[in-house]
C-alpha cells in the first residue's frame, strides 16, 4: 500500500505481466491461483 494506514486505496504491483522476464500475476500450471490467493489474503 502507498500509505502505512492504507487510507489512499492504492496498490502498486511492479512487473505485472512481464512474460519475457518470468514475472506475471495470473494463474499458471505451476502455482495455480496461489499468487492471486496470497494477494487477496494480504489485502483483506
Amino acid at each position: 500500500m502507498c500509505s502505512p494506514g492504507g487510507t489512499d486505496g492504492l496498490l502498486m504491483i511492479a512487473s505485472l505481466n512481464e512474460w519475457s522476464e518470468g514475472h506475471y500475476l495470473e494463474p499458471d500450471q505451476r502455482f495455480g491461483y496461489g499468487w492471486l490467493e496470497a494477494l487477496k489474503a494480504a489485502l483483506q
